[in-house]
């Protein structure tokens, strides 16, 4: 039988580290003015305060279409919208063309929701539209994009907001 065998211990239910263990493991100290901390978030104000009417309209926006919640590109050509309160929830949306290219359209709602500070994420699935999603805590605005075969881009806006929070 080998002596090194019969010389090793068995640790105790408190063991201690020896010096050499624990020489590379102690946090510096640090420097005084060196800590940092987060920034101070943005004061996150509704999207919402207050419910618009329902209402659907043709060709147009409907007269309590809210927007500044789901804004508008410049020379759509506005085929139908809708706006459906329902309790604390407000739901938005509007269908339209316009001569615009897809990459403005969709740049324009990118703009807008980075300005809002709100979340944004952008798929493409395999039917070629682009969807630009912007979120911030329960309000979201879902904008979808297709190129028409007329040369025209089709705009489909779907939002959904928690009222007053």
């Amino acid at each position: 039988m080998d002596d090194r065998a019969a010389k090793a211990t068995r640790p105790s239910w408190n063991p201690q580290p020896a010096a050499s263990e624990t020489a590379g493991l102690e946090m510096p100290t640090a420097t005084p003015g060196t800590h940092k901390t987060l920034p101070k978030s943005k004061v996150k104000r509704p999207t919402l305060s207050v419910a618009p009417k329902n209402g659907v309209a043709k060709g147009k926006l409907t007269s309590s279409f809210p927007k500044k919640a789901v804004p508008v590109p410049p020379h759509l050509k506005i085929t139908s919208s809708s706006v459906a309160a329902q309790g604390t929830r407000v739901l938005v949306g509007v269908d339209g063309r316009s001569k615009s290219s897809s990459a403005s359209i969709l740049a324009f709602f990118n703009r807008d929701f980075a300005a809002r500070g709100w979340t944004v994420t952008r798929s493409t699935p395999a039917d070629l539209t682009t969807t630009l999603r912007g979120t911030y805590g329960q309000d979201a605005v879902v904008a979808t994009v297709r190129q028409l075969p007329t040369g025209q881009t089709a705009l489909t806006v779907a939002g959904t907001f928690k009222v007053g929070d």
